[in-house]
């Protein structure tokens, strides 16, 4: 018997199991009985913590986004693109 559980997208959790971490790359939730899913998920993250360190973000994410969204504002003829997207980098966006 197993004790550690992989769950797809959309299915249910077992009895008695909580999620331990969540594998982004295959899309499975690890999920491990109710009292070791918090030591596991602890121990998962002081690993990756240890594993990688503390790294500073070197963008801003908001920014990132909103300078993404505007690069295919040109490609999008769509209303709602050309309306809050057309605007240029570090301009507020203005009804029309």
């Amino acid at each position: 018997m197993k004790i550690l559980k992989r769950i797809g997208q959309g299915e249910m959790l077992p009895p008695f199991y909580g999620v331990a971490w969540v594998d982004f790359m295959s899309r499975m939730t690890i999920c491990l009985p109710v009292p070791l899913n918090v030591i596991a998920a602890l121990l998962r993250t002081l690993w990756l913590f240890l594993k990688h360190g503390w790294r500073a973000i070197p963008v801003d994410p908001r920014a990132a986004y909103d300078a993404g969204m505007k690069a295919a504002a040109g490609k999008c003829m769509c209303p709602t693109c050309q309306r809050f997207y057309s605007a240029p980098l570090g301009q507020p966006h203005t009804e029309k």
